[in-house]
């Protein structure tokens, strides 16, 4: 797959989850992630998805001094998470693939990211 199409993956299963979410609600238990519920799996791909916006559209070499939001009250987390979604989405898309930025993983360019 090239970028566009990881870009455009992404997209689609980011709305997926969010829309999966809602139905699920907040407060339902996620089974296969023990002691979380739906909000705190919200939470941990709303960080996920502000940590790579960050190191990619600061182009940062490392990944120390990143500090995540705040984590709102639960009922804000849809919201952030939309939020997010675009602004990494956005970031991806207009990024150069070949772009140097800190990962964890030999290949250190923004298309690692992306993938």
């Amino acid at each position: 797959m090239d970028s566009n199409q990881f870009i455009a993956a992404l997209d689609r299963d980011s709305i997926a989850f969010i829309d999966a979410c809602e139905v699920a609600g907040l407060s339902t238990v996620v089974a296969s992630c023990p002691g979380w519920t739906v909000a705190d799996l919200l939470w941990h791909l709303t960080e996920v998805h502000d940590f790579w916006h960050t190191i990619v559209a600061e182009q940062r070499s490392d990944w120390k001094g990143y500090e995540q939001p705040p984590r709102p009250v639960d009922e804000g987390l849809p919201d952030l998470y939309r939020r997010g979604r675009v602004e990494l989405l956005e970031t991806l898309a207009e990024s150069d693939p070949a772009t140097p930025v800190w990962t964890w993983s030999s290949d250190n360019t923004a298309a690692f990211v992306v993938r």
